[in-house]
């Protein structure tokens, strides 16, 4: 999270692919998260327990400097 990140509303946007032959999207998923400087926790949570040892899950995430605030939440 940025040094100079803003309190506030913010919108996380978290999407799945499928690679292979039969690559796509498997979900496209956006909702708002609330920032707060003295306390940040995401939890994303699918819908499978166990996953393969051929799947693969990643999870990557930014913050940039210039997000807008849409709204405050407090």
């Amino acid at each position: 999270v940025p040094f100079n990140a803003i309190p506030g509303a913010y919108r996380l946007k978290v999407e799945g692919h499928h690679e292979g032959n039969l690559g796509g999207s498997e979900f496209n998923n956006e909702t708002l998260v609330g920032f707060s400087e003295r306390f940040l926790t995401i939890l994303i949570q699918t819908n499978q327990l166990v996953y393969n040892l051929e799947q693969m899950s990643k999870c990557f995430g930014n913050m940039h400097h210039n997000v807008i605030c849409l709204k405050k939440l407090y």
